[in-house]
């Protein structure tokens, strides 16, 4: 048996049939009124909403890890509006390109004899 709630309604269930009230809006909650699995939102409004709401957190947290990223560095600004990524991007590339250039050695010629 398992408790759902919407609103100030509560309810006791079978726990076969847990998907079907989540699906209708219904929370799972324990004894004490806490939420042990969330329901499904189903309108748009929602949604759109929590949308809206994890774009706004995706992009502060790209912002916070490009502050980290620079601070770790010891660059405290963004070189010319690149980001710390961007930068590093850069330098593998050279790199690979350095490794594909002929090598010069150095040292004593050899000799046929």
């Amino acid at each position: 048996m398992a408790i759902v709630e919407r609103g100030n309604v509560q309810l006791t269930i079978d726990d076969d049939v847990i998907d079907l009230y989540l699906a209708k809006g219904y929370n799972v909650v324990d004894g004490k009124g806490g939420i042990i699995k969330e329901c499904l939102p189903n309108d748009i409004k929602t949604l759109q909403h929590a949308y809206i709401e994890n774009k706004k957190t995706i992009k502060s947290l790209q912002n916070e890890i490009a502050d980290l990223r620079a601070r770790l560095s010891g660059d405290n600004n963004v070189i010319k509006g690149k980001t710390i990524a961007q930068e590093e991007e850069n330098e593998v590339t050279e790199e690979q390109s350095n490794d594909e250039k002929p090598k010069k050695s150095r040292g004593r010629a050899k000799t046929n004899e």
